[in-house]
């Protein structure tokens, strides 16, 4: 970590250069995060450089009728958990302030607890405005599976300005996400820094597939404290979704094939829970969990 918070300090950040443009595509490639085509809305960026010189981090975004996506943070694993992230979308926040923007969205695969520390919000996917929903992001698989969330801002602009719509979203922030009623299947598992694109590139084409049957629904969240180890979450409609899901895993060969290639990607055993709804306020209500490694 000392190692961390010190490239950090040595890191300087600010507006990319077109000779930047390869550094930038490796390090989206590294973290799985998509990356901007030649038909896709222009995406500004501002890097990280070490006292080597090289890229060590960027943060992009979009600018759509006023409103911006905020897109494409990554950090070199070696240099992560240093606080060079935070700069980052502390420099496009600083610069979208700059040319009048008020309103930022972003979507993210499992680090809402980040962007939460930024001061941006959770909101449902279809309170994106209109205008940002133009964006390619918008539409990625990845990104219907992601938390959305915004920062909006009133008042002076300035590093200290006010985000009190923000705000306002943060303390109503018991609003719960779609998840279904039924069971619920945790895996918590661990994968080596080389692989986490594969990972995440592998589980933006497996989600849908997973969740065909329809009455499924999954997510992934990455620890915070602990990059590189994720808890994926299944969750389901009711017992009969759950249990023919069950006879899906173990008679279905290409489902049985793509968990292959999943265990393939991991670094060690993965641990099982699978839990079924309790009602707190239900007298003598009893729920029932088991917990297993594979």
């Amino acid at each position: 970590m000392a190692g961390n918070e010190c490239a950090a300090r040595d890191a300087t950040v600010g507006p990319a250069r077109a000779e930047d443009l390869s550094a930038i595509r490796g390090l989206l490639g590294e973290a799985g995060l998509p990356i901007p085509g030649a038909g896709d809305p222009p995406v500004s960026f501002v890097v990280a450089r070490g006292a080597h010189g090289g890229v060590s981090g960027c943060a992009g975004w979009e600018v759509h009728d006023g409103r911006a996506l905020l897109r494409s943070v990554a950090v070199r694993a070696a240099e992560r958990r240093g606080g060079v992230g935070g700069r980052l979308v502390a420099a496009a926040l600083e610069g979208l302030r700059g040319a009048g923007v008020r309103e930022v969205c972003l979507v993210t695969m499992g680090a809402a607890a980040f962007f939460a520390r930024q001061g941006f919000a959770p909101i449902a996917r279809d309170a994106v405005p209109a205008s940002l929903r133009r964006s390619p992001e918008f539409d990625l698989h990845c990104c219907g599976h992601g938390t959305w969330m915004l920062r909006t801002e009133t008042g002076a602009a300035g590093p200290g300005g006010a985000v009190a719509a923000t705000a306002a979203a943060a303390a109503a922030a018991h609003v719960r996400p779609p998840v279904p009623p039924g069971p619920l299947v945790s895996l918590v598992y661990r994968v080596k820094p080389e692989r986490r694109g594969e990972l995440l590139a592998f589980l933006r084409d497996a989600f849908p597939f997973y969740e065909s049957p329809g009455g499924i629904r999954m997510a992934l969240y990455e620890d915070v404290d602990q990059p590189g180890r994720f808890l994926e979450l299944v969750a389901y409609d009711g017992e009969p979704g759950y249990a023919a899901d069950q006879v899906r895993i173990e008679r279905d060969p290409e489902c049985r094939a793509r968990l292959e290639a999943w265990r393939g990607l991991l670094d060690g055993p993965v641990e099982v829970l699978r839990a079924r709804p309790v009602d707190p306020g239900a007298a003598g209500a009893l729920g029932e969990a088991s917990r297993d490694g594979v």
